[in-house]
């Protein structure tokens, strides 16, 4: 299922980028504490930047996610990065 994720990089504006994702087993109110996916629409380049920039968030329904792992085709695995 689509889902827009919004990514912001230290101080930088957010990026809004379109992924599919594993979230349509979850309710809306539920916050998995992993998300697994694949970005859309991104180039190698910005690909690249996100895997390597310092303090890269992504915010998925309202909660904070880090990536746990991005690869260069753009499949991902967040972890959560809330308590």
């Amino acid at each position: 299922m689509k889902h827009a994720l919004s990514i912001t990089m230290g101080r930088n504006p957010i990026w809004r980028i379109m992924a599919e994702t594993d979230l349509r087993d979850f309710p809306l109110a539920v916050h998995p504490d992993f998300v697994q996916g694949q970005l859309l629409g991104l180039s190698k380049e910005q690909l690249l930047r996100l895997k390597f920039d310092e303090g890269v968030m992504v915010a998925v329904s309202g909660r904070r996610y880090k990536f746990d792992r991005l690869e260069s085709d753009g499949s991902f695995n967040l972890r959560k990065a809330w308590e």
